[in-house]
């Protein structure tokens, strides 16, 4: 009892406790400034919390822990949208938990502040926030589950320790497939190294096993594997650098954020340097984190979505923190919390950075929503974003990708955007089934089109074919939810 209190004493638990408060406030404030959800998501998470509540099951089959997370929030309130984003700031701001015992584990007190500081106010994770839940999730899962990985790196294992692994794995598995797979990987790593004396073949045998189990478990994933036909198999011939991407987001926004782009540039360099003043532990997990770096930054996947490399680039965050942390940790305690208050600062300018950065216009397709007129049998094709909010309003069946041919005898329709008129007038393509919903969005049958699209020269065919304009199929992911 004597130990907890004074823990609680101690001025490092209420820097922490105080940031906690601060960054739920912060991230509430700024996801109430407007009555709509944000990201191209934001209403596939409000439609799964309504079909939870009033049919008792999702939707679309989709089992990530947020889900439940959010269905439980909604009980608080009668907005989902709010208590959605209720649940968004209580999920950031708790990171600030599991990064502060990480930091902590690696170096002491003062740096497990810096960690939770630096972890929560670069501009990378609230990506997450507004676009990418379920990874959001999985990240605050992931980081209490390296915390109990360098207490084994640093320690010898033993049964509770391996008990913690395993469930934070598998909550990290279960909230997103992405960093469950990499929890599962850091498994099978530490499983080699500690296994190292026996042959190559029963090591693969134990990561079979390792998986197995995971799969055996959680039965209800073999959803989200099916959902991988949007990764194309291994692309070791054209390297795609996840941070062409990241620059490619960041390049019309003000040169402040340069500053960030060079920290995450300068990691490889960093790590070489401190590999030499490193002790045996701190290898060992500067060997982690620049793996998990490189990971990220070249991952050797070829990717059907261009954004595939942008989401895995955003993680860099952590162990790019990790590299940091081992770098400054030698430093008087001091001088740590001094960059920890300036890295807190650039907080408010990180939030700015998402300001107008969102993609959907939620407003405008409010007004757009009552002017679609399709028959009650019709399909219809929308952007993400536009699908799901439009669900929201209709409650109708809408896709983001093209439907399977089971769905070819049903009539398809299609909501284009940024339809040139002037080349449908030039090329007397105009059919009376068009439908123009306001200066930027149009309706239309989809043989319509077809036929417009593959009219269109080839480079600006190719232009069309953006999210924007939902050009691909994932027949997988349909036939397995259709059949549940």
């Amino acid at each position: 009892m004597g130990n907890i209190l004074k823990y609680f004493k101690s001025y490092h638990f209420w820097i922490v406790a105080v940031f906690f408060i601060f960054i739920f406030f912060q991230t509430l404030e700024f996801l109430t400034e407007s009555k709509y959800a944000f990201g191209l998501d934001g209403y596939y998470y409000v439609v799964q919390v309504r079909s939870y509540i009033e049919n008792g099951k999702f939707l679309i089959p989709d089992f990530s822990l947020v889900f439940y997370f959010f269905v439980f929030l909604s009980k608080f309130g009668n907005d989902i949208v709010f208590t959605n984003k209720l649940g968004i700031s209580l999920i950031l701001s708790f990171i600030a938990v599991p990064s502060y015992l990480l930091g902590k584990k690696i170096s002491n007190r003062t740096g497990g502040i810096f960690l939770s500081v630096f972890i929560i106010s670069n501009t990378l994770i609230f990506y997450f926030a507004i676009e990418y839940l379920k990874n959001l999730l999985g990240i605050m899962f992931m980081l209490f589950f390296l915390n109990e990985y360098f207490s084994i790196l640093k320690n010898k294992m033993h049964s509770f320790i391996a008990i913690k692994l395993f469930l934070f794995a598998s909550f990290s598995l279960l909230s997103h497939k992405l960093t469950g797979a990499l929890c599962i990987f850091l498994l099978f790593v530490l499983f080699l190294y500690y296994f190292r004396k026996i042959s190559f073949l029963f090591k693969i045998i134990g990561f079979i096993l390792i998986f197995f189990i995971f799969l055996i478990v959680y039965q209800n994933l073999i959803f989200h594997f099916l959902d991988l036909d949007r990764f194309n198999n291994f692309d070791l011939e054209h390297l795609q650098i996840s941070a062409r991407s990241y620059w490619r987001e960041i390049q019309p926004c003000s040169t402040f954020y340069s500053v960030e782009i060079f920290v995450y540039a300068v990691i490889p360099i960093f790590s070489i340097l401190l590999w030499f003043y490193s002790n045996g532990y701190e290898r060992r997990i500067l060997f982690i984190a620049i793996f998990l770096y490189y990971l990220f930054n070249i991952p050797f996947l070829k990717f059907i979505e261009k954004d595939a490399a942008f989401r895995l680039y955003i993680v860099n965050f952590i162990p790019s923190g990790i590299v940091l942390l081992l770098g400054i940790k030698r430093l008087p305690n001091t001088i740590i919390l001094m960059f920890s208050v300036c890295i807190f600062l650039y907080i408010i300018p990180s939030r700015n950075f998402h300001n107008n950065r969102t993609k959907i216009n939620y407003s405008e397709l409010e007004k757009i929503v009552p002017k679609i007129a399709v028959p009650s049998n019709a399909l219809l094709i929308a952007h993400p974003g536009f699908d799901y909010f439009y669900h929201y309003t209709t409650k109708k069946e809408v896709f983001r990708f093209l439907p399977e041919v089971e769905y070819k005898e049903k009539p398809i329709y299609r909501i284009v955007f940024g339809l040139s008129y002037d080349y449908v007038n030039k090329k007397n393509l105009y059919s009376k089934d068009i439908n123009i919903l306001n200066s930027e969005y149009s309706l239309m049958k989809e043989e319509s089109w077809k036929k417009i699209h593959n009219s269109m020269p080839k480079n600006m065919y190719n232009s069309y074919n953006n999210w924007r304009n939902p050009y691909l199929h994932r027949p997988n992911f349909l036939k397995y939810r259709n059949s549940i």
